[in-house]
């Protein structure tokens, strides 16, 4: 991404974030994937066009390394080693023993969290396009 990017994504509510319960507990493998959750893509995967257009969008996206697990993991680790250097400072407002923060995980154990949920839910997103059409 780079400031041309029409749209970023950043965890908001992190509690609820990368399939855990509003407990952060892990929860990876008892989430139903169901993208017509969403009312836009109920609407638009209707259209057997659309559904052409989103299979061959997630192909390309994958062979081209930027929704691969590789790629994926790649750009957290990078990501992660700039944002390390902001981590102390972090936890000096928001420190892990605080009353409202539910996750005693550091830093490292997140970031495998997150390298966790790219794990298990790529696999199922792939599974859910090969049938898609």
């Amino acid at each position: 991404m780079d400031k041309k990017t029409p749209i970023r994504i950043a965890s908001w509510n992190y509690d609820h974030a990368l399939e855990r319960d509003g407990d952060n507990e892990l929860n990876i493998d008892n989430v139903p994937m169901d993208i017509k959750r969403s009312v836009l893509f109920a609407r638009l995967l209707k259209y057997d066009w659309y559904k052409s257009k989103l299979k061959k969008r997630w192909n390309n996206l994958n062979e081209s390394n930027l929704l691969n697990v590789k790629g994926l993991n790649e750009r957290i680790k990078k990501k992660s080693d700039f944002v390390r250097q902001y981590v102390d400072k972090n936890f000096e407002v928001w420190p892990l023993e605080s009353q409202w923060y539910y996750d005693a995980n550091n830093y490292d154990q997140e970031i495998e969290v997150m390298l966790l949920f790219i794990e298990r839910r790529h696999g199922r997103v792939s599974a859910y396009f090969e049938e898609l059409l």
